[in-house]
């Protein structure tokens, strides 16, 4: 009877040492693929920002370019209403001057 039970918890130890080893493995064969999907994520990420570098750097050359658009449309509208307004006063001229000459 000893005997049997004595059998009976080393038959129940093996089954239990043979579960846990297919369990390791299972385990192993996971990480090594949890590995490879981390080794392609960080080279995934390593690219992102890279190409976050070159956005950032685009944007801020785009920005210049508008700021210095943005200066030189304020600079031809300063010299449109300059221009105009040498217009008028050439147009006044013009009738002061036509007036004067037909009186």
């Amino acid at each position: 009877m000893a005997l049997d039970l004595l059998e009976q918890k080393v038959a129940t130890l093996v089954k239990l040492a043979k579960d846990l080893q297919a369990c390791n493995e299972g385990l192993k064969k996971e990480n090594e693929q949890l590995q490879v999907n981390c080794k392609a994520l960080k080279a995934e990420n390593s690219k992102l920002q890279k190409d976050k570098g070159q956005l950032i750097g685009s944007l801020e050359k785009t920005e210049k370019s508008v700021q210095n658009d943005s200066k030189q449309l304020e600079k031809l509208s300063k010299e449109k209403e300059s221009t105009r307004l040498v217009v008028d006063n050439l147009i006044e001229s013009i009738n002061a001057l036509v007036e004067h000459e037909n009186r």
